[in-house]
């Protein structure tokens, strides 16, 4: 008879610490403090209990191993694993600069300028025949002046300032200020054109109108 330390009493029986511990908490053992006291009859009914147990495991006869027949080898497939492509590498992408982008938006501007100079001059060509005059046209020459210097020179003019700013080493607040300045200006411009485009139609209105009361009489 004798006091043992729980880890102790968990090997004398074959088991673990941490399963011992179950059996503790359930009540199938008493504690004595830290340790286990096999003279209390639960203890030792307990302890009796899986010696037993242990003992009818050791003293089994084992089983030998049935050897199979392995049969013919068949080869494994091999597992090809297939290199996925290097992404990490940096992709060069050239860089346009402000210089260039306004250049190119001039350029827009420009070519829409002159596709509206020859849409007037379609709506003039047809006012001297006496036609009536296309709708599609009319929206087409005011909508093209419209994006020509509102979208083209915005975009371009924002970025020119942006550049200058960044190389005179602008404050904020002056920035701000100057780009609220180009803003107006290009707004002024883009009233200036609409306005334009439409004294040019109301012009033409009337000179055909005035054609087609020639042709009535």
């Amino acid at each position: 008879m004798a006091f043992y330390k729980q880890i102790e009493f968990a090997e004398l029986i074959g088991k673990s610490r941490g399963w011992l511990s179950v059996y503790i908490n359930r009540g199938n053992l008493i504690l004595s403090g830290d340790f286990i006291d096999d003279k209390i009859e639960k203890n030792k009914k307990f302890l009796d209990k899986w010696l037993a147990k242990k003992n009818e495991v050791n003293s089994a006869p084992k089983k030998k191993p049935i050897k199979k027949n392995p049969g013919p080898k068949i080869s494994e497939p091999v597992e090809v694993k297939l290199k996925a492509p290097n992404i990490s590498e940096p992709i060069e992408v050239p860089i346009e600069s402000p210089e260039d982008d306004l250049d190119r938006q001039k350029k827009i501007a420009e070519i829409r300028f002159k596709n509206s100079q020859i849409e007037k001059n379609d709506l003039q060509s047809a006012k001297l025949r006496g036609e009536s005059i296309p709708t599609n046209m009319v929206s087409g020459v005011v909508s093209t002046l419209g994006r020509s210097f509102q979208s083209s020179y915005k975009n371009g003019a924002e970025a020119l300032l942006l550049e200058i700013a960044h190389k005179a080493k602008l404050s904020a607040a002056m920035e701000a200020s100057f780009k609220g300045k180009l803003i107006e200006l290009i707004n002024k411009a883009h009233a200036d054109a609409i306005q334009e485009a439409k004294t040019t139609i109301e012009t033409i209105v009337s000179e055909v109108a005035a054609v087609e009361a020639n042709k009535k009489d």
